[in-house]
């Protein structure tokens, strides 16, 4: 596979080997998991680890006089590590199903894959996130605990309680918008490809840049709106529901510090992610993989992704935190 592709380009792929169950697959990812997962850059690597640097301080740099030489200075960076975690599931079926019946719009097999596909992707979204290597060992380390734990405290902001819930009135709008750029301000180059949250600091957000002339809005190939920052700004991002299609994935139950769930607080964060081969990237150990076998009555097909995330640049990510949500 080529180098850092998207998701539909991925699939483009699958689909020009005549691989149409996992270019189905990978379609359905991309439906579910939205932006995050369209726009995540993605390389395939060979290896169950991906390792790399991150730059820790630069050569401190000088001048020289006629006939001096330059004083020796070296940088210094942290080598990094991945691991990869295996996202998939198997299907189960009896043969005499195989075919499906004459009034189904889709046939037992294809709906299945479907579903299992998505229960999926949305429990990916959610890893990305929120999971924990205390919480779930076999998942991706989650977004909100490698800015707790592994990056510069610069990457999270606190947001002083600043109100966006119904019954604010809009008071804090000015101030929740302003807390928002500075959040961009902390990524490389000033600069964010997407602002994640969830449909609370959304519906906000929306509100003072539709006000301001701000708010830019198209179709994505599902034909589902996407909402950007300016032409060129960052998108708004939604992250949903997780697979219980019931809790979201960015709650308004989070605690001050926005480390964790509290079910007895009404805050939430808003994360700025920059993508990139020096920024964030996904990586894969190999391409998707799907497998369809029989064992007696009974048919199978099974399918598999071994992916990581990679954070190139300490300062791809951030977090504001401690958001008056209700």
């Amino acid at each position: 596979m080529a180098d850092f592709i998207t998701l539909a380009e991925y699939s483009q792929l699958l689909d020009a080997k005549g691989d149409t169950l996992t270019s189905g697959i990978v379609d359905t990812v991309i439906h579910d998991g939205g932006m995050f997962m369209e726009k995540l850059p993605i390389k395939t690597v060979g290896k169950l680890k991906a390792k790399g640097h991150r730059i820790l301080d630069l050569p401190t740099p000088g001048n020289r006089s006629l006939n001096e030489t330059y004083t020796h200075s070296t940088g210094h960076s942290e080598p990094l590590e991945e691991t990869v975690f295996m996202y998939g599931g198997r299907i189960q079926l009896d043969y005499l199903l195989d075919g499906g019946d004459d009034d189904l719009i889709e046939d037992p097999e294809s709906f299945q894959v479907r579903l299992h596909t998505k229960a999926q992707t949305f429990t990916l979204k959610d890893d990305l996130i929120n999971n924990t290597p205390a919480a779930k060992a076999k998942g991706l380390v989650g977004l909100r605990y490698r800015l707790v734990n592994d990056l510069p405290t610069s990457q999270r902001l606190d947001a002083g309680a600043v109100d966006i819930s119904d019954d604010s009135d809009g008071t804090d709008d000015a101030a929740f918008v302003q807390k928002v750029r500075r959040l961009i301000y902390t990524l490389p180059d000033h600069t964010a490809d997407m602002l994640l949250m969830n449909d609370t600091s959304l519906l906000c957000l929306r509100r003072v840049l539709d006000n301001l002339s701000l708010l830019k809005s198209s179709e994505d190939s599902f034909g589902r709106e996407i909402l950007r920052w300016g032409e060129s700004g960052p998108f708004l991002v939604d992250m949903g529901l997780k697979a219980d299609q019931a809790t979201k994935i960015i709650t308004d139950e989070e605690d001050a510090g926005g480390e964790e769930a509290d079910a007895s607080s009404t805050k939430t964060s808003v994360f700025a992610v920059r993508f990139g081969p020096e920024y964030l990237t996904g990586w894969e150990k190999t391409s998707m993989q799907t497998f369809r076998w029989q064992q007696g009555v009974l048919k199978y097909v099974e399918f598999d992704w071994p992916v990581g995330l990679f954070i190139t640049n300490p300062r791809s990510i951030a977090q504001l935190y401690n958001i008056q949500s209700a």
